[in-house]
């Protein structure tokens, strides 16, 4: 893997603000991103709830078919792999190479 999506979490996480996103829910989020290839999703969010007195927030990633992310999710990029875990039923990639989130 070249470099993983925890590579930009380290450079934006200390110009977030602890009232949106909670130093553990991104700690949580970099764990995870420490296993997605930076290049299969150049672009990402947070998804902060507002309102509430936690900071909770969920994280998105965009995979483009047009760039290196169909591919990666595909399997078909040997230097940059997800690991076996992605490959539990939750995630499925089908034949027409669309990924397809899916609740346990």
């Amino acid at each position: 893997m070249t470099f993983s999506v925890d590579d930009y979490l380290k450079t934006v996480g200390p110009y977030l603000s602890h009232d949106l996103i909670a130093p553990d829910a991104l700690a949580n989020i970099r764990r995870i991103g420490t296993f997605i290839p930076g290049p299969a999703a150049p672009f990402f969010g947070f998804e902060c709830r507002l309102g509430v007195p936690e900071a909770a927030v969920d994280f998105l990633l965009c995979a483009s078919a047009k760039g290196a992310g169909r591919g990666i999710l595909a399997g078909q990029d040997p230097e940059n792999r997800l690991p076996d875990t992605f490959t539990h039923p939750v995630w499925i990639v089908n034949s027409t190479r669309k990924c397809n989130l899916r609740r346990a």
